[in-house]
């Protein structure tokens, strides 16, 4: 694609886009810092952080932001890129920051600067080049000179025209995703789904470019890649959720049967709830067996579809009597999610029990993810890092 015509310096950021799908997709990291795990699990394009070309979740859940440019000479554009990212560094001490160039930048600032801003997040300042010495000046009329901070910055060379090491890394990865014939044809692919992801300023990760892969090429069985293992999941997650049980009934129903609606806490009381904390939620919580309420029209006429309300909130809770279903609903909203997402449904008493057994929450969490499925906790780490709802039942 990069070299192809049109606009290369976004034909290198999708190209890029496909390159770290890659690795993703193969359960491969990175490896742009030593000691982290910067293995993708989603990514997002044109986010306006601090690398704002490519954002890339890692399976750890700490962040990395990319600026990809073809052809980066010294220059405004230059210095303003660095500075944001040393800026977004500063802001922020969990992130890490990479500038992603090729062959076709400036030999300076392949070699000579890459070399240096290592040396600077070691703690030297020997010897610094000139280039090196001119972007320090520039940082610091920013406040930006802190050596600590280049630590977590690191300027990586990936050739991404046709037929280059870039390409071959990205074709043998995927090689172990799709059928090794298929994998060039994957890599285009996954490049042409990073121009719509710019298009579109949105966000990808490895089950929804699986399941994209899958439809075109078709992905292959055998092996344990992070692409198989959440297309496995999200099915698990489909057939296990396929049924509720009726314990009146004694029987088992199809989960489309179950019941799927709630009704929003009132406007006044929302915005009440954002203010005082969790008062308003608490009394809802009290008249948890006033069941009366349930069968009031007002209240049922303002009833929508559970999984509608989902989606449209970030967060939401959902509060209902012993036995009113909740649970169920759980499942049901899980069921609809894994056609076309990747969804994760855990137990807070999982959860609750791990923590209480010595347990990170971060670790419960992934524990719970995989409970009774099959994975393992090294998988879980990365199906919850590319999940894009998490249902979690017992909140009471």
């Amino acid at each position: 694609m990069s070299g192809s015509g049109g606009d290369l310096g976004y034909d290198y950021q999708a190209d890029a886009i496909a390159y770290i799908a890659s690795h993703g997709l193969a359960g491969q990291p990175l490896a742009w810092f030593d000691g982290f795990n910067d293995m993708p699990a989603a990514w997002l394009a044109e986010t306006s952080g601090p690398g704002d070309d490519i954002q890339v979740v890692t399976v750890s859940g700490a962040p990395l932001e990319v600026q990809a440019r073809h052809a980066l000479q010294r220059g405004e554009e230059y210095n303003e890129k660095l500075r944001k990212l040393v800026a977004g560094l500063k802001n922020s001490p969990t992130l890490r920051a990479v500038l992603l160039v090729d062959r076709h930048a400036s030999q300076i600032i392949r070699d000579d600067l890459k070399h240096d801003i290592v040396r600077l997040g070691q703690g030297r300042k020997d010897d610094l080049k000139p280039i090196t010495l001119d972007l320090l000046d520039h940082l610091k009329g920013s406040g930006l000179d802190d050596a600590a901070l280049f630590d977590r910055l690191r300027i990586v060379v990936v050739d991404l025209d046709e037929g280059s090491d870039g390409v071959a890394t990205a074709t043998a990865l995927l090689s172990r995703v799709v059928a090794p014939d298929k994998s060039h044809s994957a890599y285009k692919l996954l490049g042409k789904r990073g121009h719509d992801l710019i298009k579109i300023r949105g966000r990808d990760d490895i089950y929804s470019a699986a399941r994209f892969l899958n439809e075109k090429v078709g992905i292959a069985r055998a092996t344990s890649a992070p692409a198989i293992v959440t297309t496995r999941f999200a099915a698990w997650t489909h057939e296990t959720n396929a049924y509720f049980y009726c314990p009146a009934l004694q029987e088992r129903f199809p989960i489309h049967y179950a019941w799927s609606q709630v009704i929003p806490m009132d406007g006044e009381a929302a915005a009440q709830s954002t203010t005082s904390g969790i008062g308003v939620l608490e009394t809802e919580i009290k008249r948890y067996q006033e069941w009366a309420r349930l069968s009031q029209s007002s209240r049922v006429d303002r009833a929508v579809d559970a999984g509608t309300s989902v989606d449209a909130h970030r967060l939401t809770a959902i509060v209902g009597g012993p036995g009113s279903g909740k649970t169920t609903l759980g499942r049901k909203l899980a069921f609809v999610a894994a056609e076309d997402r990747l969804a994760v449904r855990i137990r807070l008493a999982t959860v609750a029990a791990m923590v209480a057994s010595g347990s990170t929450f971060e670790k419960a969490l992934i524990g719970a993810a995989v409970d009774s499925s099959g994975w393992k906790d090294k998988d879980g780490s990365g199906i919850l890092a590319s999940a894009r709802l998490l249902i979690a039942d017992g909140l009471d």
